[in-house]
């Protein structure tokens, strides 16, 4: 759903480019027409940013072992703007477990961006952003291990309000019914 013009933005020279989805993202600020546009690479056009043995940025990268593509693009399209590159993403497994993902969510002017990865320590990290004006709004980043309860650690950041919570199990408490993750 790329105009040849929106398309020769976001993918440039670079004919491994696969527009996967666009997704409408409701209206900016100046009541612009705001879309998301998710691309992937194939190894020819890996980035030199990115791992030389590539990334698993597709469902069928993710099941096998030794398929790789060139990465996968977040692109901001707003009517009347030159498109912008909102995310790079390479998943190489995030860890060694190799569970690692990226999850895109669009809702009305805003994006979120969730990752996870890890081993037996796993972590997920979020950031939501507004699309128009772009800003980041909120973000949160938690770690556990996967092998005992008791050790998830939860930050959430609220930007809007500059406020700041933090949770944690409490040294002394009863945990007998405590599971393993990020708190709720």
């Amino acid at each position: 759903d790329l105009s040849a013009e929106e398309k020769k933005a976001v993918c440039a020279d670079r004919p491994t480019c696969e527009i996967v989805a666009v997704t409408e993202a409701g209206k900016g600020a100046k009541g612009e027409k705001l879309r998301i546009a998710d691309l992937v690479l194939g190894l020819a056009d890996l980035p030199n940013y990115f791992p030389e043995e590539g990334c698993r940025s597709t469902e069928a990268a993710l099941e096998s072992i030794d398929k790789f593509d060139g990465g996968r693009e977040i692109w901001l399209l707003a009517d009347g703007a030159a498109p912008v590159k909102l995310l790079p993403l390479c998943n190489d497994g995030y860890g060694s477990a190799m569970m690692g993902y990226d999850e895109i969510t669009v809702g009305d002017n805003s994006l979120t961006h969730a990752q996870s990865g890890g081993s037996a320590w796993r972590w997920d990290v979020s950031k939501t952003f507004q699309l128009s004006p772009l800003a980041l709004v909120a973000e949160s980043d938690c770690s556990y291990n996967n092998t005992a309860p008791n050790t998830a650690e939860l930050t959430y950041v609220d930007r809007r309000t500059l406020e700041v919570r933090a949770y944690a199990p409490a040294p002394r408490a009863d945990w007998t019914d405590a599971e393993i993750g990020c708190p709720t």
